[in-house]
């Protein structure tokens, strides 16, 4: 009777995690479309709001240029993603997602952005293993000013 009774609350237990784990996830998801996060290949993905490095020292200190690029990029801070890009971060690394900086500015329709990492040799047609690129994406927001750099930027 016991054991039983034992068995029936760490059940209810896991249980309940599980629906609190759930929940979170559902109130980060509701969060992300309040903010603007469209139903798009990049809303699964909930990115913290991680500060952006002002500074191109600071980014050399703590070794991480390349995830200020891709903060820099997902919030479309031009003048950060210039700092970076002159201080030698690759316009084409991808972050924890498989995601690369141009593909972040494009879901979010940041042109500048776009254009900055263009000019700095960012690849549109770099795939990630799920196969989307970054024209891909710029196709699917139906942002014409981003497919028309892009495809500019593919025949040269």
């Amino acid at each position: 009777m016991r054991k039983s009774r034992n068995l029936r609350k760490s059940r209810n237990l896991r249980k309940s995690r599980k629906q609190k784990k759930t929940r979170n996830v559902k109130r980060r998801y509701r969060k992300t479309r309040k903010q603007g996060g469209g139903s798009s290949l990049l809303s699964m993905f909930h990115r913290k709001n991680k500060p952006v490095l002002s500074t191109t020292s600071s980014v050399a200190e703590n070794g991480n240029i390349n995830e200020s690029l891709h903060n820099a990029a997902d919030k479309g801070d031009v003048s950060v993603v210039k700092k970076l890009l002159d201080a030698g971060a690759d316009p084409d690394k991808t972050d924890d997602f498989d995601f690369t900086p141009l593909m972040l500015a494009t879901h979010k329709g940041h042109v500048s952005v776009v254009e900055k990492l263009l000019g700095a040799g960012a690849n549109p047609n770099k795939a990630n293993p799920d196969g989307a690129t970054a024209l891909m994406i710029a196709q699917q927001n139906e942002n014409q000013n981003i497919i028309k750099m892009m495809e500019s930027a593919i025949k040269h």
